[in-house]
């Protein structure tokens, strides 16, 4: 009977220990929650390039790509960024790079951006080492000002070595890349930054 008894106090020894271990599990698997919370809310997000908090950009084509060491075979997204403080019913944009260096991806090579509401050319010669772009507002409503994507392009690295993807620029001359401004309709583009890659 003294056995049976003291069996009984274990067992109710132990189940009265038993919420106690359960709330430490659950107390502890919400600290790391917690933790995880508090790191992802204060790790910045992605934003455009090189013009963050400025409230005035001018009129610019940004080229920007996440790995400026890329390996060989490795797949390479240009992202082209377009800038402007005026409104701007289209754009033209041709990049240069050398085929020695690049070639077409494969699959998804040029990928429109979302400030247009179309996107009449997007045209890529991998053995010449060109890509032509072009993006323009359908209706008024449509025209950008701001900062944003104009789109993306996609390589693929060939060969070891320095190298640069170029937007193709020069003032005052109409048949490069260009910025078509909504009051003049004429050529706004005043800057251009272009990439150095080195492949690995």
């Amino acid at each position: 009977m003294d056995e049976i008894n003291n069996t009984s106090n274990i067992v109710q020894q132990n189940s009265s220990k038993l919420p106690k271990i359960i709330f430490g599990v659950f107390g502890l698997i919400l600290a790391v929650e917690l933790i995880f919370a508090i790191k992802t809310l204060t790790t910045p997000t992605p934003s455009s390039p090189a013009l963050n908090n400025k409230k005035s950009y001018g009129e610019k084509i940004i080229l920007q790509t996440s790995n400026l060491n890329p390996k060989v075979s490795d797949n390479v997204a240009v992202e082209i960024w377009l800038a402007s403080d005026k409104l701007v019913s289209g754009a033209d944009v041709i990049l240069k790079f050398d085929s020695k260096y690049f070639s077409s991806s494969g699959s998804g090579d040029l990928k429109k951006g979302e400030i247009f509401s179309e996107y009449p050319l997007l045209s890529m010669n991998a053995q010449k080492g060109e890509v032509k772009l072009s993006g323009l507002a359908s209706a008024t409503k449509d025209n950008f000002k701001g900062m944003g994507l104009f789109a993306t392009v996609n390589l693929k690295t060939k060969s070891v070595g320095a190298t640069k993807i170029s937007v193709d620029f020069e003032p005052n001359k109409s048949e490069d890349s260009n910025i078509a401004g909504v009051d003049s309709g004429e050529d706004m583009l005043q800057e251009v930054k272009n990439l150095e890659l080195t492949i690995k």
